[in-house]
């Protein structure tokens, strides 16, 4: 699907599940904002899907980096078709076509592993 038809989905159903399949750093990077982040090398990605999604008929959309990660996302499809899900698609283009039509994206840097919030926050964990 294209830029528009993605951001359109989004606008109708806000609980659209958008998975970013790529790995988590790349996803803590930047990723689209409401997409999920299900690393297809992990070794629960389709169970992962499964938690989120209301049946195995509800809509699923995939996304990589960048157009070049089609065999990627069959891979992914495949996985999740072999599994019983019905109804997958993807973002063709990925998060470098939506950047590149203006869509916003969202990054996320975790807090140091020392524990707490790394003093990110206004609490007094860090």
């Amino acid at each position: 699907m294209d830029y528009d038809t993605l951001v359109t989905k989004i606008a109708r159903n806000p609980d659209l599940l958008l998975i970013n399949i790529m790995a988590e750093t790349d996803y803590n990077k930047a990723h689209i904002p409401g997409s999920l982040n299900m690393p297809l090398d992990s070794d629960s990605f389709v169970g992962d899907i499964d938690f989120y999604a209301d049946s195995k008929s509800d809509e699923i959309i995939l996304y990589a980096d960048n157009e070049n990660m089609s065999l990627i996302l069959e891979t992914a499809a495949d996985k999740l078709t072999e599994n019983g899900f019905q109804t997958i698609q993807f973002f063709e283009g990925g998060l470098a076509e939506w950047t590149k039509n203006g869509g916003p994206v969202k990054s996320y840097d975790p807090p140091e592993s020392s524990g707490g919030c790394g003093g990110s926050c206004d609490c007094s964990c860090g």
